[in-house]
């Protein structure tokens, strides 16, 4: 990963103009990629405590790079092109781009959590209580609990969807893709509800988040949270959790979600 993300600022992929120098096709496969990357970075941020490298590029850049799926019915998919015709491609970009908005606005919260916290623990709590410094956090916390509000009908009920101009083994294997889309933004909004509650206990900053300083109070948030998300996974059908990959079946975020609600 470390190597991935410096050959993306030595080949400036957050700057526009980089991507834009490319044809169509590659100019949007960098953007993919660039954001792509910028998740699983985040993500790293998230679990394992490292310093995130393109958040500041992403911060400072000038002429970063645009989130949004350029389309014109440009087509990246080359196989089954019978399944995956127009505007199979644009649903794909769009849960892309729905999950790489949930990582985003998580980031920004931590970031805020993050700032409040380094001052506190520089001995000067009195600029903690700056109104303005507090909002962000909660301003950030409350856009990333509205993350998913604006979620396409066809992932709030994958099977709903019809198209009648589509035979009926597209509309099925359409279907079963919005189903893993819909897996994976679920689980993750709820696993980053999880994380960020655990990142503003660590910091004693809780109560930005909605939960009391009261440690009964915060497990009880706590098992709120875990009992959605695993009532949440076990609406999904199991197909969609594997498909997305072995983090998403054994899902470490449950199996501790399970276990505050064994333990309770």
């Amino acid at each position: 990963m470390g190597q991935a993300v410096r050959l993306a600022q030595a080949m400036r992929l957050f700057d526009e103009e980089s991507c834009e120098s490319s044809d169509r096709r590659e100019s949007q496969l960098l953007r993919n990629m660039y954001w792509l990357l910028h998740t699983i970075e985040t993500a790293a941020c998230f679990l394992f405590g490292l310093n995130s490298t393109l958040r500041h590029a992403y911060l400072h850049g000038m002429n970063r790079t645009i989130c949004s799926y350029r389309s014109e019915q440009l087509t990246l998919l080359e196989q089954e092109p019978e399944l995956h015709r127009w505007p199979d491609e644009e649903h794909v970009h769009m849960s892309f781009y729905l999950s790489h908005r949930l990582w985003s606005l998580s980031d920004n919260v931590l970031f805020s959590l993050q700032l409040v916290g380094r001052l506190g623990v520089e001995g000067h709590p009195s600029s903690t209580s700056d109104g303005a410094l507090h909002g962000s956090i909660t301003d950030a916390y409350t856009d990333f609990c509205g993350g998913l509000d604006d979620m396409p009908s066809w992932l709030r009920d994958p099977d709903s969807y019809h198209d009648p101009n589509f035979e009926a083994d597209v509309i099925t294997s359409r279907k079963r893709g919005f189903w893993i889309q819909r897996a994976d933004l679920l689980v993750t909004f709820h696993s980053l509800r999880f994380l960020l509650l655990k990142h503003a206990c660590d910091l004693n900053l809780s109560a930005f988040l909605g939960a009391t300083g009261h440690q009964s109070l915060i497990a009880l948030r706590q098992l709120e949270i875990a009992s959605e998300l695993v009532t949440v996974a076990s609406a999904l059908p199991h197909e969609s959790l594997r498909a997305n990959g072995q983090p998403l079946v054994s899902i470490p975020f449950l199996e501790k979600a399970n276990l505050i609600l064994d333990n309770h």
